[in-house]
């Protein structure tokens, strides 16, 4: 078994990023609590922007090549009063998803929702938690 054991890794040029050979590496990481307006943890982001209930518009440091050639994930914890009370419970669900809006090479919006059921609508929603992650090339 070999091991590798390094304080740095760049290309060959000794400043640039080194090129991965059959996988991708995340190029944006975001988790955004919303109620709070506050960036917990980020890779590639600038800022999170609380746009409106349940909306969250995150811009990044470094842009995208493509508006649309990324892969975008995200995801919502289902909470926002820190996991005492759900914001949606088990008859309604939670969606989590990239919301068309705001979405240019330097920016992304997402948005949360909870279903509706028999006695109540569905609705927007700001969570505790957005969780977001993409994988794609920068510009």
């Amino acid at each position: 078994m070999s091991e590798i054991r390094a304080n740095t890794i760049s290309a060959a040029n000794g400043t640039g990023p080194i090129t991965l050979t059959k996988q991708r590496a995340a190029t944006t990481l975001h988790t955004f609590d919303q109620p709070a307006d506050n960036t917990v943890d980020s890779l590639n982001i600038s800022s999170g922007l609380d746009a409106a209930t349940g909306a969250v518009v995150h811009t990044f440091t470094n842009h995208y090549s493509s508006a649309t050639q990324r892969q975008v994930m995200f995801s919502g914890w289902n909470t926002d009063d820190g996991g005492t009370n759900l914001v949606a419970g088990a008859s309604r669900g939670l969606n989590a998803y990239q919301n068309n809006a705001s979405n240019a090479t330097n920016t992304v919006r997402t948005q949360t929702t909870y279903g509706a059921n028999a006695s109540s609508n569905g609705a927007v929603a700001d969570v505790d938690g957005n969780y977001l992650a993409i994988f794609g090339d920068l510009a």
